[in-house]
């Protein structure tokens, strides 16, 4: 869709930071929508994510 160029590298002398973290949300999909499916990938993926851990929120 967008072909825009490569930006350069380059490094900062002082960066802000020294870790960045991000969070992804998926929405439940039809067909992963049972809580046996979705067990059954968390503990395929639970080698690659080694410090994946639950989190429970409100959402208003």
């Amino acid at each position: 869709m967008f072909n825009f160029e490569k930006p350069p590298k380059y490094l900062l002398k002082r960066p802000p930071l020294a870790r960045a973290i991000g969070q992804v949300k998926y929405p439940v999909l039809s067909t992963i929508n049972t809580l046996e499916t979705i067990n059954n990938f968390q503990k395929h993926i639970e080698n690659i994510f080694p410090y994946m851990h639950s989190l429970s929120g409100q959402q208003v």
